[in-house]
C-alpha cells in the first residue's frame, strides 16, 4: 500500500474517531444537565398561577380577567396540549406569551397560542435571526414574530403589569 495513501487514511480515520468522541461528549453533557433539572408537576401554585410540566422544564401561565398570559412556550407541543387540556386552558385563551429565551426548550409548543402577541428580549433578536449561533452550528428559530421588549419595558394585560428584566 501506498505510503501516502496509508497515512491519509490514518489521518481521515483519527479525525472520525475524534469527531465520534465529541459528539459522545456533547450528548453526555446534555444528559447530565437535563437530569439535574427537576420541573415542578402540573397545577395550581398559587391563586391564578399554574405551572405546566413539559420533559424538564416549566411553562407558567398567570389567568387574568381576558385570558392567560403565558411564561415561555414549552419544548413539546403535544404534552403541553395535554397539559393545558387538564388544566382546562385553551390554546385560544392565551392572549400573551412571554418568552425567556429563544432556546427550543421554551419556544416549540409557541405555535399553539395562535391568539397571542408573543415578547422576547431585544437581545434575543440575534439567536433568531441567524446573526448569532446559539451553540456551535445550533441556530435558534422561532415560528412566529415576535414583538421585541427592551430592558425594563413594561407589558400590561388586563391591569396584570409585566416587567422585562434582561439577565
Amino acid at each position: 500500500m501506498n505510503p501516502i495513501f496509508k497515512t491519509m487514511l490514518l489521518v481521515i480515520g483519527a479525525i472520525f474517531i475524534l469527531c465520534i468522541i465529541a459528539v459522545i461528549a456533547i450528548l453526555a453533557r446534555v444528559r447530565m444537565e437535563t437530569a439535574r433539572m427537576h420541573p415542578l408537576p402540573t397545577g395550581e401554585l398559587a391563586d391564578g398561577i399554574l405551572a405546566v410540566k413539559d420533559r424538564f422544564v416549566n411553562l407558567y401561565f398567570i389567568h387574568t380577567d381576558s385570558g392567560y398570559i403565558a411564561i415561555d412556550g414549552g419544548t413539546d407541543t403535544k404534552t403541553v396540549a395535554r397539559e393545558m387540556d387538564a388544566l382546562g386552558i385553551k390554546p385560544d385563551d392565551v392572549r400573551i406569551v412571554f418568552l425567556t429565551h429563544a432556546d427550543g426548550d421554551h419556544t416549540a409548543a409557541v405555535s399553539l397560542f395562535t391568539r397571542a402577541t408573543v415578547y422576547l428580549s431585544a437581545q434575543e433578536k440575534q439567536m433568531i435571526d441567524g446573526t448569532t449561533a446559539r451553540k456551535f452550528f445550533y441556530h435558534n428559530s422561532l415560528e412566529v414574530q415576535p414583538t421585541f421588549l427592551k430592558d425594563s419595558q413594561t407589558v400590561i394585560l388586563d391591569g396584570c403589569q409585566v416587567q422585562c428584566i434582561a439577565t
